[in-house]
């Protein structure tokens, strides 16, 4: 099964979504309903993984939408969509990229003066916690990437991320974390979704990659109390969410 396959099946992070794109869609300034609109990441409009935007192109095509395989982060490859977009969304992805001023000034750049974004991304997982403590051990060590792949927003996000985009350019229309428990019907299939990131990102050897999935989901069974026999597990999260409008 495909990368892009694995996480259309995991309904964790629409869920998510669909719950906070109701507590905040007042706050998003529509115009017209012809605005044009992007998506960031995940296999919508743009996306770095070739994986991801065949996929979409395949189970969600519409005369509307158009898919490109893009890196948010290089410059080149953004310059013909400069000050193109009147509404930007990108869900459950800015917390893979290293670089959040880099991100956010792209984000910024694609965007009409006046043009809203909306972001949500977790920053604190039983997941980014595993992979600090599997990269301490030697035999992972020598193959951890530079940059880490779960960013570190530090112990205060909000603030963290509110001064970031005061100083790019934008507005900040709302910038809060949130702090629940969602739940994971088939966390197996979840962890497995989650450690193909390390694989896609070139994190680690084909030969070694059974045993480091091995031992990330069982460090993950151990930090879960509440698993269950069923694989069903309440997992606490925490995500910032913040919505910016463009300023200059």
């Amino acid at each position: 099964m495909s990368y892009a396959s694995k996480w259309s099946n995991i309904d964790v992070n629409k869920r998510i979504v669909l719950r906070q794109l109701k507590n905040y869609c007042d706050l998003l300034k529509w115009k017209n309903y012809k605005e044009n609109c992007i998506d960031v990441g995940c296999g919508e409009a743009i996306d770095k993984l070739d994986d991801m935007i065949q996929f979409g192109r395949e189970h969600n095509s519409h005369e509307k939408i158009e898919y490109h395989t893009m890196d948010i982060l290089n410059d080149r490859m953004i310059k013909n969509m400069l000050n193109q977009f009147d509404r930007l969304f990108s869900f459950f992805v800015s917390h893979l990229i290293p670089d959040t001023r880099t991100f956010l000034t792209n984000l910024h750049n694609i965007l009409k003066l006046d043009g809203q974004m909306l972001v949500i991304t977790p920053s604190d997982t039983i997941f980014k916690q595993v992979s600090s403590e599997l990269y301490q051990d030697e035999r992972w060590l020598r193959y951890k990437l530079q940059k880490p792949i779960f960013t570190d927003y530090t112990a205060n996000p909000v603030h963290h991320i509110t001064g970031l985009l005061q100083k790019i350019g934008f507005k900040v229309d709302l910038c809060e974390s949130n702090k629940q428990f969602i739940s994971v019907h088939n966390f197996k299939g979840f962890v497995a979704a989650i450690v193909d990131m390390y694989q896609n990102l070139g994190a680690l050897p084909t030969e070694l990659w059974q045993v480091f999935s091995e031992e990330f989901l069982q460090k993950c069974r151990e930090k879960c109390n509440n698993l269950g026999e069923d694989e069903k597990y309440d997992m606490p999260i925490e995500f910032p969410v913040f919505i910016a409008t463009k300023l200059s």
